[in-house]
């Protein structure tokens, strides 16, 4: 029992555990049904475009992936912590989102 963004959180994880299986098909579809709950309660997510985006990369569609990195930097480096803490992870996702 959760709240709905518990469940959200959940649910990217076990998509993001799916990849790290190397399952990324089913990663995907996971991300994917996640990016329609959200865009259906009006919601984006930066964590759920990353991952639809690393996805899209293993699975050799780039030009695919690219729009769904440019939203994720978009959010994410909008976060101080991210902006701080993290600013490779931030610049590669600028860099594959162009």
């Amino acid at each position: 029992m959760g709240t709905t963004e518990k469940i959200r959180i959940a649910q990217w994880c076990v998509g993001r555990a799916l990849r790290s299986l190397g399952l990324v098909e089913e990663a995907l579809s996971k991300q994917l049904s996640l990016k329609h709950e959200l865009e259906s309660a009006d919601e984006k997510d930066g964590f759920v475009f990353e991952e639809i985006g690393e996805c899209l990369l293993l699975l050799d569609r780039s030009e695919e992936a690219r729009p769904y990195f440019s939203k994720a930097y978009k959010i994410l480096s909008e976060d101080p912590w991210l902006s701080e803490q993290e600013p490779e992870r931030l610049a590669r996702l600028k860099m594959l989102g162009k």
